[in-house]
């Protein structure tokens, strides 16, 4: 196996990449638009033989093993044996408001590990992935501890881009003993958190409501499949009483799924042991979802084995010091990210920011306890976070323009129903505007 490498900071020749920049010199700012594109990280681009391995070493540390032959290339010509790769990383607070980012997955709050924009072309045409083929993406690690997964990112009606998260294993590539089943899963967001010190069990019981549920709810393997197969989801609000019992429940959001499925879901609730729920709050939300149940260890050891090549190759070109990586695999391009939900058991509220312009303002938050970055809507006056979870720590960040500088203001508080304003702001030139908002990561 032949591996390319290419690394985007040096100039020697045999490296086919080129590196192109969008920033420009910017002078009598006219808008928010103007400063966001200045923020906007740039372009690099690299020009690779699809037919070989490629190892592709980005600027603010992410990797790319892109394996021989993982390109679409039946549409293109075959004179041109080069595929042109553009990437752009976003990694930071400044990344986040130039790309227009934000870290929902719909109403979901995410906390990344960063975030990528990844395109191939050939002659300027777009290229997809082979099917059945997928390439490896290297996030460096912050944290040693916490588990990202892979989000597909899709623009919304307002340029915003969404995050689903992708599926990680594909059932058409298991091995027939990695499968064990189809099942319906509880994910419950507000009872469990690994943030959390105190896991949200079934009284006098070390079962966490979601390990009760998979082991007590039954249903046919028929229906299982049904509900993976077509993504089914059922997302139920539920009350409990000061005694832990599920005592009101109510439908707020369902795929075609059956009144029959439902009532059955909402019976097991009903029927569930009480609750060990150390909270004032007696409202949560949960949303039932079908999964394909798979061996893991076995699983990982397949994964393992199919990049161990790969992998020891690489650390020979890769500094020590970066070799701890959230390592996924993906089979698209476009918009990645490396995530993960922020499950918390607090009350959502909507918090609201008040600033002078808000049409002529961007605002947005920031959570001290996770890398994780909102944009709100603007009604009149004010700016409003919806479905924010209540008692957290946060920046509120607001960049303007003023006789032709940037102005930015940015104020700690903590989130709550009373309205927050801010109104305070100091002028930079966009070098230290940029400069001024990475210091709050």
């Amino acid at each position: 196996m032949v591996i390319i490498f290419t690394n985007c900071s040096t100039n020697e020749k045999q490296n086919l990449n080129e590196v192109i920049s969008t920033q420009k010199k910017i002078e009598n700012l006219n808008s928010i638009t103007e400063i966001t594109s200045f923020l906007k990280p740039k372009i690099q681009t690299f020009n690779i033989d699809p037919s070989i391995d490629t190892l592709i070493k980005c600027e603010k540390g992410t990797v790319l093993y892109l394996p021989k032959d993982l390109f679409n290339l039946n549409k293109v010509s075959k004179e041109n044996h080069l595929v042109q790769i553009k990437i752009t990383e976003y990694s930071s607070i400044s990344d986040f408001i130039g790309g227009n980012l934000t870290t929902l997955s719909d109403d979901k709050i995410l906390e990344t590990a960063g975030m990528l924009n990844l395109s191939a072309t050939v002659n300027n045409k777009s290229l997809s992935i082979n099917k059945g083929k997928e390439y490896a993406i290297y996030f460096p690690k912050t944290d040693t501890i916490k588990k990202m997964t892979l989000f597909y990112g899709s623009k919304d009606s307002t340029e915003r881009v969404n995050w689903d998260l992708a599926p990680t294993i594909k059932k058409e590539e298991l091995k027939p003993q990695l499968l064990k089943n189809y099942k319906i899963g509880l994910s419950s967001y507000g009872f469990e958190s690994t943030n959390d010190k105190v896991k949200r069990n079934i009284k006098k019981s070390i079962q966490t409501i979601s390990q009760y549920f998979s082991k007590n709810f039954q249903v046919s393997k028929i229906i299982n499949k049904e509900f993976y197969e077509n993504q089914y989801s059922v997302f139920i609000k539920i009350q409990i009483d000061s005694s832990g019992k599920v005592n009101n429940i109510s439908n707020y959001k369902s795929t075609i799924v059956t009144s029959e499925m439902e009532k059955k879901i909402s019976d097991f609730l009903y029927q569930m042991p009480p609750i060990d729920i150390e909270t004032s709050i007696n409202e949560f939300s949960v949303v039932f979802s079908g999964f394909l149940d798979v061996d893991k260890k076995e699983y990982n050891k397949q994964f393992k084995e199919k990049y161990s090549s790969f992998r020891n190759q690489a650390i020979t070109k890769i500094d020590k010091g970066e070799l701890n990586y959230y390592i996924l695999t993906a089979t698209k391009l476009g918009w990645i990210n490396c995530d993960r939900f922020w499950n918390t058991s607090e009350e959502k509220i909507d918090f609201i920011v008040k600033v002078k312009s808000p049409n002529d303002t961007k605002v947005i938050i920031t959570f001290n306890e996770i890398k994780s970055v909102m944009q709100g809507e603007k009604q009149m006056d004010k700016v409003i976070f919806k479905n924010i979870p209540i008692n957290k720590e946060i920046k509120v960040i607001g960049i303007s323009y003023s006789n032709g500088l940037p102005t930015m203001g940015v104020g700690n508080t903590i989130t709550d129903n009373n309205e927050f304003e801010l109104s305070s702001f100091n002028q930079f030139s966009l070098e230290e505007l940029e400069i001024e908002l990475n210091k709050i990561n």
